[in-house]
């Protein structure tokens, strides 16, 4: 069974019973330096009531399991297809690769996965077909490129791949955990002129390259890749 919900997406329009909750809560400026518009608190105050809004009704659909008694045998997995930006940098939506964009939920529970367990390993959501498939005892797709999650979710390591790699137009992204490089290659983008929803066609300039060290730079604001080279290393 697939529960494809369309938010939390914009147009940002959470149901009042949710919103309410939110209402009056302080929210937090958005990371970085650019401009805060005057409504970004309000924005952010109403993703946040649409997610909780979303979980109201998928712990509606894990009550309907339990009822039936299927619960305990059901894998649940719980993803999405991107983030929000929610005003970090500046920006809103998504169609780039900072973290707010790029980083997404996966839950799983059910039979052959550890309860409660929690892992910082570098996962794609191309993963989670060959990973279903293992959980449901069915074979993948002969074309399918994932690796399967189910040794990181039964506990017999601790570490999936040893990058991610993803693109979007022609923007491009890699991660190995702590660096993350982004750069835009317009010659690889052969789509035709006009979708913009889709970030950039050829004929809008690619991104600038940007380097960040996640670990020492976790909310993306210092950009190593305009840092002057060391003096050893000219």
């Amino acid at each position: 069974l697939h529960l494809g919900f369309p938010g939390p997406h914009s147009p940002t329009e959470p149901h009042p019973e949710f919103l309410e909750r939110y209402r009056d809560g302080e929210e937090p400026l958005p990371l970085g330096e650019a401009p805060v518009p005057t409504w970004t608190a309000e924005a952010r105050r109403g993703y946040r009531a649409y997610i909780s809004q979303i979980d109201h009704q998928i712990g509606r659909v894990l009550g309907a399991l339990a009822a039936r008694g299927e619960l305990e045998r059901t894998v649940v997995v719980y993803t999405a297809d991107h983030g929000e930006m929610a005003g970090d940098h500046g920006r809103f939506d998504k169609t780039c690769f900072f973290e707010g964009s790029m980083r997404v939920p996966l839950l799983l529970a059910g039979p052959g996965i550890r309860p409660g367990a929690e892992s910082q390993a570098l996962v794609e959501t191309l993963d989670l077909g060959r990973t279903i498939c293992d959980l449901c005892g069915v074979p993948p797709h002969d074309l399918d490129q994932g690796l399967s999650l189910t040794p990181l979710l039964a506990g017999k390591t601790d570490r999936h791949r040893d990058e991610v790699y993803a693109e979007m137009g022609c923007d491009r992204m890699l991660c190995d955990g702590r660096h993350k490089l982004m750069w835009g290659d317009p010659l690889s983008d052969t789509r035709e002129l006009g979708r913009l929803h889709l970030d950039k066609p050829v004929a809008i300039a690619p991104s600038p390259p940007r380097l960040f060290d996640l670990q020492s730079d976790p909310h993306e604001c210092r950009d190593l890749a305009q840092d002057p080279l060391p003096r050893g290393l000219l």
